[in-house]
C-alpha cells in the first residue's frame, strides 16, 4: 500500500528497485519503533530447535545486534542485491558511507557467528610454531 501511495514521489530516473526498497526500509523501521514500545516475549532457542534453527535463530541475533544503519546497508546489498550507489540513494547517504557499513557490518558478523577458536588448538599451533 505504501508503494502505491508513494507512487507520486518516484523520481523516473531513480530505479524502481531501490525506490521500493526505500519505502521498505522505511515500514521496517517503523515497525522497529512500535515494537520497541512493547515488551516481547522471552526468545530463547528450545532444547528441541533443530541446527538449521539454531542457526537461523544466532544470525537474526547477530544481525539485530549491528547499528540499524549498518545493518540496512547489508541486507539491502546482500538480499536485495542492490549496488552500493542504489543502496546510498536508498539510505540517504554516500556511496563511501554504504561501503563503511557493509564492512563493518560483514566484520561484527564474522565475529559473532564464528566459532570460538578452541584453545588447545592455538596452544598446539604456537608451540610448533615455536620449534
Amino acid at each position: 500500500m505504501r508503494v502505491v501511495r508513494s507512487a507520486e514521489t518516484y523520481d523516473d530516473r531513480e530505479r524502481e528497485q531501490a525506490w521500493v526498497f526505500r519505502i521498505a526500509r522505511n515500514v521496517l523501521v517503523d515497525h522497529h519503533r512500535r515494537s520497541d514500545r512493547r515488551p516481547e516475549a522471552s526468545s530463547a532457542v528450545d532444547q528441541a530447535t533443530s541446527a538449521p534453527q539454531a542457526v537461523a535463530v544466532d544470525l537474526h541475533r547477530a544481525l539485530a545486534a549491528l547499528a540499524a544503519d549498518d545493518r540496512d546497508a547489508f541486507l539491502l546489498g546482500e538480499v536485495g542485491g542492490l549496488t552500493y550507489a542504489e543502496i546510498a540513494t536508498a539510505t540517504g547517504s554516500t556511496v563511501a558511507a554504504v561501503r563503511s557499513r557493509i564492512y563493518r557490518a560483514r566484520l561484527a558478523l564474522r565475529e559473532r557467528l564464528m566459532p570460538p577458536r578452541r584453545l588447545e588448538t592455538a596452544v598446539i599451533q604456537e608451540h610448533t610454531e615455536h620449534d
